[in-house]
């Protein structure tokens, strides 16, 4: 378990076959909500991109925010919509990894910077708690935002998904 949305992008001729806490088989593209644990991605003969987003860029990238993913497995049409299958037909035409990554990543940038952001508050909360691994204090981060503990622990929990403590 990590704290970040899993995002699995299939293009070649294997079927993925993704298991998850939930107890279900899921078979295709799929995004994992935050703490998702157990979820284990297997197949033959498969060929994906795999991505691991913060919770603030899964926000905007994804047009979803990660408490609304909770802990659910979805599929990438879900959230993408027809964006899936088209970055899907180019991941598949790409000769190199290279280029499969650099699709991915023009993908997500350009989604990132069409979507809504989450509060500047909450990512720079969000910074403070990894650049220090989870070592800060929720009343600092409440000092740092102008906030009170409890509007903090609020829009973090609405736009991330993770309150600042479980953060």
């Amino acid at each position: 378990p990590h704290s970040a949305v899993t995002l699995v992008i299939e293009f070649g001729a294997g079927r993925l076959v993704i298991d998850h806490a939930a107890g279900r088989e899921q078979q295709g593209c799929i995004i994992a909500g935050l703490a998702s644990g157990g979820l284990q991605v297997r197949g033959e003969g498969i060929e994906c991109v795999q991505v691991r987003l913060s919770p603030v860029v899964a926000h905007a990238a994804l047009g979803a925010c990660p408490a609304d993913l909770g802990h659910a497995v979805v599929s990438l049409e879900e959230v993408l919509g027809q964006d899936a299958a088209r970055v899907q037909d180019q991941l598949r035409e790409a000769p190199s990894w290279d280029e499969r990554f650099a699709i991915a990543d023009a993908m997500l940038l350009l989604r990132y910077q069409a979507g809504p952001s989450v509060d500047p508050e909450v990512a720079r909360a969000w910074e403070r708690i990894v650049a220090t691994r989870g070592q800060v204090r929720v009343d600092a981060l409440a000092v740092e935002t102008g906030w009170s503990r409890k509007r903090l622990w609020a829009r973090c929990q609405s736009q991330i998904g993770l309150s600042p403590k479980r953060a």
